[in-house]
């Protein structure tokens, strides 16, 4: 699966951007039912410091996260191949070039895209201690 929002320079349009094989079940899903959240977690920060735990102490850093909650539309063919291709372009530009390289052809038979229109995005362990935010996005997640 390629995900722009992991690659540094992703524009705000690209950034929400999913691109992976259509033979995963979760696309039909997405089809019936195109809510969805994804998440991504990164290591602590090394500053990072629980001093303020709900719940139960772990003694554990707070992780670095992000939930990103959308609707999800599948992309046209012409979005597929453009985002295919730019990504893969990244990818070979620092060396990651074990993936199979489709011709557009097979990027339409083989890959499907998504599009997230963001509801709501919400970041923790990226401040200081356990400092959360939200973002909600100024169209309601209709862009």
């Amino acid at each position: 699966m390629l995900i722009a929002l992991t690659q540094k320079g992703a524009t705000r349009e690209e950034a929400y951007r999913l691109v992976q094989r259509n033979v995963h079940r979760r696309i039909e899903h997405v089809r019936r039912n195109p809510r969805m959240e994804i998440v991504w977690t990164g290591p602590s920060r090394a500053d990072s410091v629980n001093d303020r735990p709900h719940v139960y102490d772990f003694g554990l850093p707070v992780p670095q996260v992000v939930f990103l909650r959308g609707v999800a539309k599948v992309m046209d063919d012409d979005l597929l191949v453009a985002t295919y291709e730019k990504q893969t372009a990244r990818q070979h530009a620092k060396g990651l070039t074990r993936a199979p390289h489709r011709q557009p052809d097979e990027v339409r038979a083989e890959l499907v895209g998504l599009r997230i229109h963001p509801v709501q995005v919400r970041a923790e362990g990226v401040g200081v201690g356990a400092t959360s935010y939200t973002w909600l996005p100024n169209d309601g997640g209709t862009a």
